[in-house]
């Protein structure tokens, strides 16, 4: 069951794509996964699922972060979700990034983020 509240962009078939691609993968305690535009925070669930040490989830959107924060819970993961402009205090000036996978679902179709 995937909890989507009123408005929250509902995953296509590009999500689901990356979920596989995460749910193959051992990412292992290091790995630090930052999600843009988390939506329902489907591939979030997933690289915590794949081991990823530290997951935060980012959506401008009150109800994505909702719902990808229930999602997380149902699943029993632990997911950092920010909603807004505070995902700038996620990579500081001179942090080492180079074991930091960003996600960014987009909408193919269009070439750009949902709205």
């Amino acid at each position: 069951m995937l909890v989507r509240l009123p408005g929250v962009y509902r995953p296509q078939r590009d999500t689901w794509l990356l979920a596989e691609v995460l749910a193959a993968r051992d990412l292992g305690p290091g790995t630090r996964v930052l999600d843009l535009c988390c939506g329902t925070g489907v591939l979030s669930v997933e690289a915590c699922a794949a081991g990823a040490g530290w997951v935060t989830a980012v959506d401008v959107s009150r109800r994505a972060a909702i719902s990808t924060w229930l999602n997380a819970k149902l699943r029993r993961r632990t997911i950092r979700v920010v909603r807004g402009l505070e995902a700038r205090e996620m990579i500081r000036p001179g942090q080492r990034t180079e074991r930091i996978a960003v996600l960014a679902a987009t909408d193919l179709r269009y070439g750009e983020a949902p709205r």
